[in-house]
């Protein structure tokens, strides 16, 4: 009898080894990730759509740097333009002073020219008379050699005529001195037409040395005007190469702005891209996270499954084992209710131990607190996180792009990249240590998700031992409680990983 109980345990255990065996099969092949290969492709995805982001972030700092370079030149342009103008208005001046001595010198030059016109017409006046003299001498001078010769030819019967027509010696010497008067008058005529003459040729000489004095001045005045024409004719070429010059440095300025123009749609295009990229690694993240979801939601199935059928199995053998043998079923089944009173004892008092722990954990908890502060433009920035004024929304994914905003809006300056890239760059400007952290200062952890194992997670510390960041919305908790949260590892380093200023410009 008790062989054939043996065996008829030995066939119910093999049954029940097979149930449990079947059943856990089932709950293997229910949990069977049958998405797999959908998830390998959503992490080839994110895999993808970081290079392109990361991509897209080196042409933003190309644009940036481009725009730098572009805005340098449109200020350089117009720095030029205006030195131009600076010398073109000397230029002008000197052309203006130039007309202004012309004008002058030509007004001079006819004075000159009026003067010279003079003496050519009072010398021309002076050769008149000095001809009309000149014949009266003439004249003069043979009229007196024909009365000479007359009186010297007539001498000799002039007297004898005077002794015989005179009544007295008196009247004849008073022909006689007739005769000597008309002589005397002849020479004295004479000496006065040559007196004359000479005072005409002297006249003549000074106004002909006038003449030539003028005509030298005129000739100087008219070198200076050509000189003054040629200085002119110089200055305005040279202001019209100004004029050249400029309009190409303007052409320059304004072909500068325009691609700075150009390059500062294209970020803000790059920028629409980036965004669009992020949103869509979020719903490749939400996707990744359903379907692992999912699954664990058929696993815990499969494992409710099997448990139940264990149960059923254990019921339906215990159910047995009673009728056959009620006896030592009676006491084995007080047995095995004393052993599990003991057990769910057992258990709730570890559950209990382990509340305990807990609340002692949370009440021994003291957050870090660090008491800097400091005003401006630091205290600004951490003004704005605080109220979520900066650039762009809190959108989930976002956070070092909301970072950015906050700092842009702060007038800081646009920092790129994500939370991991502003602790590979700027980590010399900060620390790991979580005392002490500056107001305003960018702090970075690994995060928690599936990005946050590679782009890591950031906010910014608002002094008095509080951090806001983006999680979908602005999160303010204590920089420990930010601590804590980070529970994806980033290259590296799990949980807090420090604190740096963007840029790696301390800005207190």
């Amino acid at each position: 009898m008790r062989k054939k109980s043996f065996i008829k345990r030995l066939i119910c255990g093999s049954l029940i080894a097979a149930s449990i065996a079947s059943f856990a099969g089932a709950a293997f092949n229910l949990y069977t990730p049958v998405q797999a290969e959908t998830i390998e492709e959503l992490q080839k995805k994110q895999e993808e759509l970081k290079k392109q982001q990361e991509a897209l972030q080196q042409q933003q700092q190309d644009l940036n740097k481009k725009q730098d370079a572009l805005s340098e030149e449109e200020k350089s342009q117009n720095s030029k333009q205006d030195e131009l103008n600076s010398e073109k208005n000397k230029t002008q001046a000197e052309v203006d002073e130039l007309e202004r001595q012309l004008d002058q010198l030509l007004a001079e030059l006819e004075e000159i020219n009026k003067k010279a016109d003079a003496l050519v017409v009072d010398i021309g006046k002076a050769n008149a008379e000095l001809e009309t003299q000149q014949q009266n001498s003439e004249i003069q001078y043979q009229d007196m050699k024909l009365r000479i010769q007359y009186m010297y030819e007539n001498q000799t019967a002039s007297i004898k005529e005077s002794l015989v027509s005179s009544e007295d010696m008196s009247e004849f010497l008073n022909a006689a001195d007739y005769y000597q008067k008309i002589y005397d008058y002849d020479r004295e005529k004479l000496e006065e037409i040559a007196q004359t003459i000479k005072k005409i040729e002297e006249l003549t000489e000074k106004l002909n040395i006038e003449l030539a004095e003028v005509e030298e001045v005129q000739k100087q005045m008219y070198a200076k005007e050509n000189e003054i024409n040629d200085l002119v004719s110089s200055k305005e070429a040279d202001i019209s190469q100004l004029d050249s010059r400029i309009a190409t440095a303007a052409k320059a300025a304004a072909e500068a702005a325009e691609a700075r123009k150009k390059a500062e749609e294209e970020e803000a295009r790059l920028a629409a891209q980036e965004k669009q990229l992020v949103e869509e690694a979020n719903k490749a993240a939400a996707e990744e996270a359903r379907i692992r979801a999912e699954e664990e939601a058929r696993r815990k199935a499969a494992e409710e499954a099997a448990r139940k059928a264990a149960a059923e199995e254990a019921a339906r053998r215990a159910a047995e084992q009673a009728e056959r043998d009620r006896a030592a079923a009676a006491a084995a089944a007080a047995s095995r209710s004393a052993s599990a009173s003991s057990s769910s004892s057992d258990s709730y008092s570890g559950s209990s131990g382990s509340s305990s722990s807990s609340s002692s954990y949370e009440s021994s908890y003291t957050p870090t607190v660090t008491t800097n502060s400091t005003s401006g433009l630091a205290q600004t920035i951490a003004t704005n996180a605080r109220n979520n004024n900066g650039w762009y929304p809190a959108a989930a994914g976002m956070c070092a792009q909301w970072v950015a905003g906050i700092y842009a809006q702060s007038g800081a300056g646009r920092p790129y990249g994500n939370a991991i890239d502003y602790w590979n760059k700027w980590s010399y400007s900060g620390s790991t240590s979580k005392s002490n952290i500056p107001v305003g200062a960018a702090v970075i952890s690994s995060g928690a998700g599936v990005l946050a194992a590679t782009y890591g997670h950031i906010g910014i510390y608002l002094g008095n031992g509080m951090v806001a960041s983006n999680i979908g919305g602005v999160k303010i908790e204590s920089i420990d409680s930010f601590d804590r949260s980070a529970t994806a590892t980033c290259q590296g380093h799990r949980g807090y990983i420090g604190w740096v200023w963007p840029n790696g410009v301390a800005l207190n």
